[in-house]
């Protein structure tokens, strides 16, 4: 049989739960510097096509060339969120991830469940969902 959709609170379980509070608080590397560095110097350019998901090229202190221009976040950015229900009208936009999701916690013996009110969609109110390719997206 097919596997079933997880629900909800797990699958923010899943993204939200790393040793930082959250991407944005979170500080980029030195080789996110170098990159930039290096594409500061080339002769024509550079541009990032990663699979990272933390949305650090983008962040004005690596000083990538372009900016969010030069980025191609191949797997989305936990920076971002969705609506979870593809018959939204506005499934396909994305908004900026709060920096406070309404005290959404999840604790490390527990990663399957998420405390708190999930984040919503402005648009129906179904379940905001991060930015990110999960296991199973179509």
């Amino acid at each position: 049989p097919p596997p079933s959709k997880p629900a909800p609170g797990g699958a923010w379980a899943f993204g939200h739960y790393r040793p930082q509070p959250s991407p944005r608080h979170s500080r980029p590397h030195k080789g996110y510097r170098l990159l930039a560095s290096w594409a500061k110097r080339a002769k024509y350019g550079a541009f990032s096509f990663t699979s990272n998901i933390d949305g650090h090229w983008e962040r004005p202190e690596v000083g990538l060339p372009g900016g969010a221009d030069s980025v191609l976040e191949v797997h989305g950015a936990l920076t971002n969120l969705q609506c979870s229900d593809q018959s939204c009208l506005t499934h396909s936009s994305i908004w900026p991830t709060p920096d406070n999701l309404g005290g959404l916690q999840v604790y490390p013996g527990n990663l399957a469940k998420a405390v708190g009110e999930l984040p919503i969609c402005p648009t129906c109110a179904s379940t905001a969902r991060p930015n990110v390719l999960m296991f199973n997206d179509g």
